[in-house]
């Protein structure tokens, strides 16, 4: 049976934030507090993992790792294969909504809050956290070989270079 067939899965909750494909597998951010794994030829389900709150963001999968942060700033590293918890991170200490990336060897996330953190994509230990005033982070970023690029609620654009020192760093303002 394919999708659109009587054997379809059903999603709980709304999905609010981007899907990511990575091979055959699609990973579902739900509003549910899930991140769903399913076969993205047939549908059928792989995994489920249930964390602290929604998810929104787009899940990042990098090798055998899916990492996907919750609206409660939590960040999980889960197994690509089995959805199991590898690590758990709360340095972001608030909503995130944009996509975590990979940049310089670091795990970039960045929160509704204003909040940029680098993390060990190893281990989930903070690097680095810069907290920037009247600043709320919602679209996905943009990696680029200088660097990591937001553009803020507010207009703003900011560049995060060296993730292991945590520069960031404002590139244009927007005017009154």
């Amino acid at each position: 049976m394919g999708i659109g067939e009587e054997a379809v899965d059903e999603v709980d909750g709304a999905v609010a934030g981007n899907p990511t494909l990575a091979g055959d597998l699609l990973i579902v951010p739900t509003l549910q507090s899930q991140v769903i794994a399913l076969d993205a030829r047939t549908g059928e389900r792989r995994w489920t993992f249930t964390g602290d709150n929604w998810f929104w963001a787009r899940p990042l999968v990098a090798g055998d790792v899916v990492y996907v942060p919750s609206t409660s700033g939590t960040l999980y590293a889960l197994d690509r294969a089995t959805g199991t918890e590898r690590w758990r991170s709360t340095s972001v200490r608030g909503e995130v909504r944009s996509a975590p990336v990979l940049s310089g060897g670091a795990l970039i996330v960045a929160s509704r809050k204003g909040l940029v953190a680098a993390l060990d994509p190893a281990t989930g230990a903070e690097r680095w956290t810069r907290q920037l005033e009247k600043t709320a982070f919602l679209a996905d970023p943009l990696v680029l070989e200088s660097g990591v690029l937001y553009v803020a609620e507010n207009g703003t654009l900011y560049r995060v270079t060296a993730p292991d020192q945590g520069t960031v760093d404002v590139l244009q303002k927007r005017g009154s």
